[in-house]
């Protein structure tokens, strides 16, 4: 009998650590808009050694021209002198959807980190920073 079930027990935990794996990671939400542009989705922080956060999401525009981007600004205040670290998705030309993956350095365990849409025509005009503390 204990031999029957080593097997379905092994697939079961097999099959469990698959799932858990799979499982989306918990993050706050984040979340910017500019013009006929906008993006959404989470953001989460590995407190490893060297500290990262990590941002998922997609980048919608409804224009029917023009190209927008995200840009991800991590603030760094140990630096010195504190700086600001920008991340730059890729670009969405016309209407349509990009998935969006970023991720930063920073120099703290508990950075900010500020989400914004900008225009990557032949002028760099980005919209309102949205701000997130990751988790």
């Amino acid at each position: 009998m204990i031999t029957k079930a080593v097997p379905a027990v092994i697939a079961l935990a097999v099959l469990g650590a698959a799932t858990a794996q799979a499982a989306p990671a918990d993050g706050k939400a984040w979340s910017a808009s500019y013009q006929q542009a906008g993006a959404k989705g989470s953001i989460t922080s590995d407190h490893g050694q060297f500290p990262v956060v990590k941002a998922t999401g997609t980048l919608t525009s409804t224009a029917a021209s023009g190209c927008y981007h995200v840009s991800m600004l991590t603030y760094m205040p140990i630096s010195k002198p504190p700086r600001v670290k920008h991340t730059k998705s890729g670009n969405q030309c016309g209407k349509g959807s990009l998935p969006v993956s970023l991720s930063a350095t920073t120099d703290a365990f508990f950075t900010d980190v500020s989400f914004e849409i900008c225009t990557d025509d032949y002028d760099f005009v980005c919209g309102p920073a949205t701000g997130v503390k990751p988790n």
